[in-house]
């Protein structure tokens, strides 16, 4: 029984310094590949830097199999504590998707000078009791996060739609099941940092390999926002003539232009139509337009947007001479894809454009 045993706690420990070594690799060879597109985006610049950091703290962890290390709680509790540094490399990635450029030298030494002081303070102190207590300030510092986040993504999602027809690689929906998924890793984390074995070693690494598989994903195919710039001068000029205008009189002018753009010259067919493209046709400046239909009409520039191409895929498939596929009869209306039109139009009809097309049908033979 207790060879068995002896084996088995084995069989863990090379299972283990496997899982490490492999862990590492992925997030070496990860950083290398977002170090090589730094240059598309800033938010791959960022990602290739926090998985360079990870990686590196993954090889540290080989000082963990060390006997020294197993006997003595305080280097045991250094080396962990030094492992909580990657708690703001999280929040750096999070801040730099939703507000991009935001990820400054400052950022990173005002959120991570006081994790990496941690450790050492607490090594020099000697006090064990001081472990508990950065540990708990850093479960803290992950919740404040987590309420901040929840605001931010609400905001950045706003904006967005405020700013585009077109959004499938803008939004960060996805960016919910990452965060929910980190804050399991740290729970896990907490538990190791209490309990640690060697299977338990193995579903870490499993777990963050995962996560960060997930977020080099989505980030390999996440589209950065354009950032809103000032006026034009040409826009401010706009601006000051309209401010003389009647609120009626300019809302009444804007309702026209946006038949006759919508209705008449269909631009929503153009897949890739901005606030910024619409309000040059109109003749007024984004400030004016956006508050128009987020406040008269009570929507996004997305759903104004999506809403006409909707109605033009109605009028097509209400059509006698109908022959298009789904796929052909999103682009011809101005979706970029089959589950965006899909999905938008069950949304509103609650039923799929195959079943609303035969009922229309149907219809028109009785």
């Amino acid at each position: 029984m207790g060879k068995c045993m002896l084996q088995c706690n084995e069989g863990m420990l090379y299972g283990s310094v496997f899982m490490n070594g492999t862990c590492f690799m992925f997030f070496l060879m990860l950083g290398i590949l977002f170090f090589t597109k730094r240059n598309e985006s800033h938010l791959k610049k960022v990602l290739s830097y926090i998985l360079f950091y990870w990686s590196l703290l993954l090889l540290k962890d080989i000082v963990y199999y060390f006997p020294f290390v197993q006997d003595n709680d305080l280097v045991r509790d250094f080396f962990l504590l030094l492992d909580m540094t990657v708690v703001p490399t999280c929040v750096f990635y999070a801040i730099e998707l939703l507000s991009p450029h935001i990820v400054t030298g400052r950022t990173v030494l005002f959120h991570g000078v006081p994790f990496l002081l941690c450790p050492f303070v607490f090594l020099s102190v000697g006090y064990t009791g001081l472990f508990s207590f950065f540990l708990s300030c850093a479960v803290a510092y992950c919740i404040g996060v987590f309420f901040f986040i929840v605001t931010w993504v609400k905001r950045y999602r706003k904006r967005i739609q405020d700013m585009y027809s077109d959004i499938d690689q803008l939004d960060v929906k996805w960016l919910w099941l990452v965060v929910f998924v980190m804050l399991f890793v740290l729970f896990v984390w907490v538990l190791l940092s209490q309990y640690v074995n060697y299977l338990s070693d193995i579903v870490y690494y499993l777990l963050i390999m995962s996560v960060w598989g997930i977020i080099s994903y989505k980030s390999l195919q996440q589209k950065t926002p354009v950032k809103i710039e000032e006026a034009t001068e040409e826009e401010m000029i706009i601006g000051e003539e309209q401010e003389m205008v009647e609120d009626n009189e300019l809302s009444a002018f804007l309702s026209k232009e946006i038949y006759r753009l919508f209705e008449v010259e269909n631009i929503a067919r153009n897949p890739h139509l901005t606030l910024s493209d619409t309000v040059k046709l109109i003749g007024t400046n984004r400030s004016y337009f956006s508050a128009y239909i987020n406040n008269e009409m009570g929507i996004t520039f997305y759903e104004l947007v999506n809403g006409y191409r909707l109605k033009y895929a109605e009028e097509l498939l209400k059509a006698s001479n109908f022959s298009m596929t789904q796929s052909e009869l999103a682009m011809a209306v101005g979706f970029n894809s089959l589950s965006t039109f899909k999905r938008a139009f069950m949304k509103k009809h609650h039923i799929t454009p195959s079943q609303f097309r035969s009922q229309h049908v149907q219809h028109n033979e009785i």
